[in-house]
C-alpha cells in the first residue's frame, strides 16, 4: 500500500518506510462524537449509542501502532492519525480508556517490538498499523495472545485471522461507480487501468462490476505509467471509444493517473458529457481541478460532508487540518471505546466485531465480515472545480453481507 497526503488518494500510498516520534494523548472533552456502533432496530434504522459511555468492568486498553517519527509524509499522516484517536478519546472523556501509542518505526521488526510491548502493557485490541508490510508482523503477534486487530492498510490480502480492515477498498468503490453508471443509462464501458498493483486489483472488479450491472466492455487496456509508453494503448482505447458507442470510460488512480491521462483526454477531445469518466475514491484530491477533463466525472467514496464536520472539531483541538486517513483511526478509536461499554467480562470478541449493523462513523456505516475486509456504504461523488458533489448518497444501513464481494 501506499500514501499521499491529499485528501483520499492518501489511501494508494501508505507502504514506504518512514520512522516515529509518540506524543502523550490529549484529554480534553470536545462536541458530540459523530461514530458510534450501529445496532438493529425493528424498524431497519441504526440505532446510536451515545457519546459518553460506561465501561461495565476494568479499565480498557488499546492500542496505537503507526510509523509517527521522522519528517516525511508517512510520518505527517500518522501524527494526523494518532491525533485523531487522542481527540475521539477526548470527547467520550472516560477515564476507564486507556490508549498506548507505540511507534512501529514503518517496519516489520518495529511493528512487532511494537505491539510486544503494547501487550506487555495491558492492550486487549490493537489499532493499526497503516502499510501493508507491517500488518503481517503485528498480526502474528496479537493472534498469539487472541487480540484482534483493526488495521489502516488497504492491502486486501492481510486481511483475516483476527485482522479486520477498516480502509478504503478499491475493488468496492469500483463496484459502487460502475454499479451508479449502469443505473443511469451508462452500459458500454471502456477501461484505462495502470499497469500497477492498483490496476490489478481493479481491473476484475471493474469486469465483474460491468456484468453486473448488465453492461459490456467495448475495450480495456492497461497501460505504464510512462508518459511515451503509455500513448498506444491510450489510443487505442479512445479510438475504439469513437467508433463503439462507448458512453462510460473508467480511469482508476490517484495524482499520478490524473497527471498523465488529463492532457491525453483532452488532447483527443474525449466528449465528456457523452462519455462519463468513472474513478475512485483516489479521484479525492486537489490535481484533479487541474485537469479540465475529469470535471464532471464520477467516483466512488466517502461523503466529504461529513468528514467535514470532524475536520473542524481536529481544526479546532490542534489547529491544524487533519489528513485524510485521520479519519479512520477517529472511527476505529470510536468503534471500540462502544464495543468496550457494552462488554462484559469478555471484549471485543469476534462476534462483537463482526455485528451486522456494523458501524457509523465520520466515514459512513462499515461493518467487518469474518474474511476481515471491511464493507462499506459509499457515496457517489462528481468532479467539480469546487470540490466534489455528491450526486448519489451512501446508504445509512447495509443491506446483506455480500460474502463473495468482500472476498475479492
Amino acid at each position: 500500500m501506499t500514501t499521499q497526503p491529499t485528501r483520499r488518494t492518501a489511501l494508494l500510498l501508505a507502504t514506504s518506510a518512514t520512522t516515529a516520534l509518540i506524543a502523550a494523548c490529549g484529554s480534553n472533552p470536545l462536541s458530540m462524537s459523530t461514530a458510534t456502533i450501529v445496532t438493529p432496530a425493528t424498524n431497519g434504522v441504526p440505532a446510536p449509542i451515545p457519546k459518553t459511555v460506561a465501561i461495565k468492568d476494568a479499565k480498557a486498553r488499546i492500542a496505537l501502532i503507526l510509523p509517527l517519527a521522522g519528517m516525511g509524509q508517512q510520518a505527517v499522516i500518522a501524527k494526523g492519525m494518532k491525533q485523531a484517536a487522542e481527540l475521539a478519546l477526548a470527547e467520550h472523556n472516560n477515564d476507564k480508556i486507556e490508549l498506548i501509542v507505540k511507534d512501529d518505526y514503518g517496519n516489520p521488526h518495529g511493528a512487532r517490538t511494537a505491539v510486544q510491548q503494547a501487550i506487555a502493557e495491558g492492550a486487549e485490541i490493537v489499532l493499526g498499523p497503516l502499510t501493508s508490510a507491517t500488518v503481517p508482523a503485528v498480526a502474528q503477534t496479537a493472534k498469539s495472545k487472541n487480540l484482534p486487530v483493526i488495521a489502516f492498510s488497504n492491502d486486501a490480502t492481510v486481511a483475516g485471522n483476527g485482522v479486520y480492515l477498516l480502509s478504503f477498498l478499491a475493488q468496492q468503490e469500483t463496484q459502487r461507480v460502475v454499479s451508479y453508471a449502469g443505473s443511469q443509462g451508462k452500459l458500454r464501458f471502456a477501461a484505462l487501468i495502470p499497469a500497477t498493483a492498483y490496476g490489478d486489483a481493479v481491473e476484475p472488479a471493474f469486469r465483474a462490476a460491468v456484468a453486473a450491472a448488465g453492461g459490456v466492455v467495448v475495450a480495456a487496456e492497461r497501460y505504464p505509467m510512462d508518459a511515451n509508453a503509455m500513448l498506444d494503448p491510450v489510443q487505442r482505447v479512445l479510438g475504439a471509444i469513437q467508433s463503439n458507442n462507448v458512453n462510460a470510460l473508467f480511469v482508476p488512480g490517484g495524482d499520478d493517473v490524473i497527471t498523465l491521462m488529463g492532457p491525453q483526454l483532452t488532447y483527443a477531445n474525449v466528449n465528456t458529457q457523452s462519455v462519463k469518466l468513472l474513478g475512485t475514491s483516489a479521484w479525492d484530491t486537489a490535481a484533479i481541478a487541474r485537469q479540465p477533463a475529469f470535471m464532471g466525472g464520477w467516483f466512488a467514496g466517502a461523503d466529504m460532508n461529513k468528514f467535514a464536520g470532524f475536520a473542524e472539531r481536529f481544526k479546532k483541538m490542534y489547529g491544524t487540518q487533519p489528513p485524510r486517513l485521520a479519519s479512520l483511526s477517529y472511527d476505529a478509536m470510536n468503534m471500540v471505546i462502544t464495543m468496550a461499554a457494552e462488554a462484559g467480562s469478555q471484549k471485543f470478541t469476534p462476534q462483537d466485531m463482526t455485528r451486522a449493523g456494523g458501524f457509523l462513523g465520520v466515514d459512513g456505516v462499515v461493518r467487518f465480515a469474518t474474511s476481515g475486509l471491511a464493507e462499506r456504504g459509499l457515496a457517489v461523488n462528481e468532479v467539480t472545480l469546487a470540490g466534489p458533489r455528491i450526486v448519489a448518497p451512501a446508504p445509512a444501513v447495509l443491506g446483506p453481507i455480500q460474502v463473495s464481494a468482500l472476498a475479492q
